[in-house]
């Protein structure tokens, strides 16, 4: 659901198509844009740089705001171990080496070129027939450990908070499993985690809980972070604990089957939120903001 494209840096240099298409990226369109070389950030800056001594004012700080708002916005993404450094290598040589060893969707660019092993997007491709641009943002997957976690793996693998949120967790090892295969994904390759947290509304006791974290968690996982678990309760009148979902700071998904494994052949949707949607729920789980009564929190050592 969650795709990765590449933009060489001197195409944002200037307004173009390309400032259009980067409106329709972000966790919620289900597209990310991947700062390749190490240093493109600086490159762009360079550009601006540039930039600054050849635009009108005003023209200048339109083309600064949309740059940095790639980072406001958590649109741009560094992937974890990047070898082209873009000291060594042109930039098309450099791309196309990442591209062989974990490709991109496509690259977005003005003009195709004769690069044909790169899937490109140029000008005219940015609609939702081209199927390098079309995204998913709704799938059905098997209600297992691994395949719940094979679809948030994109998404657990460029943040650094996960929140998982299922009012039934519970006791039974069945979420567990699914939150391990969840913290796997997210620390493959050498990721980290600050925060993880379980939000439920269990009438399990926080030694249960804590002793299955221990036990189908932590003793299956060669590192993991300090997991805390809140326990919340309805205020009279107030939001309904019900959903599920999966939580991080640059976005979220829905996935209203549950985080449980379930029986061979049960699946279960899993929904990308759309930014509005995101920030209402990540809210609602927040000390200052949060939509529900706590009852009590606690953290399981690791």
């Amino acid at each position: 659901m969650i795709h990765e494209y590449a933009v060489n840096p001197d195409s944002l240099s200037s307004f173009n198509e390309i400032w259009q298409a980067l409106e329709q990226f972000g966790v919620g369109h289900g597209r990310m844009l991947v700062g390749c070389p190490k240093r493109w950030w600086g490159m762009v800056q360079a550009n601006l740089a540039v930039a600054e001594s050849q635009l009108p004012p005003a023209e200048y700080k339109e083309l600064e705001e949309r740059c940095f708002r790639l980072k406001e916005d958590r649109i741009l993404i560094h992937r974890r171990n990047m070898k082209f450094d873009g000291e060594t290598k042109t930039w098309l040589e450099g791309l196309l080496s990442e591209h062989r060893e974990r490709p991109f969707r496509a690259v977005l660019q003005l003009d195709p070129d004769a690069n044909s092993e790169i899937p490109v997007l140029g000008k005219f491709d940015f609609k939702d027939r081209n199927p390098l641009w079309s995204v998913s943002r709704s799938v059905a997957v098997d209600r297992s450990d691994t395949a719940l976690a094979a679809v948030v793996a994109p998404l657990l693998q460029i943040s650094s908070d996960l929140l998982l949120i299922d009012p039934y967790f519970s006791s039974d090892y069945r979420h567990c499993a699914t939150l391990r295969c969840m913290l796997a994904a997210a620390l493959e390759g050498g990721g980290k985690l600050g925060r993880v947290e379980v939000h439920t509304k269990t009438a399990a006791s926080a030694d249960l809980l804590a002793n299955n974290i221990r036990q189908f968690v932590y003793a299956k996982l060669a590192e993991c972070p300090e997991i805390h678990v809140f326990k919340w309760t309805q205020k009279p009148g107030g939001e309904r604990l019900h959903d599920r979902f999966i939580l991080s700071d640059r976005g979220g998904v829905e996935i209203p089957g549950g985080t449980d494994t379930g029986d061979a052949g049960q699946t279960t949707n899993v929904h990308l939120l759309d930014n509005k949607a995101y920030l209402f729920r990540w809210n609602q789980y927040q000390p200052e903001t949060a939509a529900f009564k706590l009852v009590e929190s606690f953290c399981v050592p690791a």
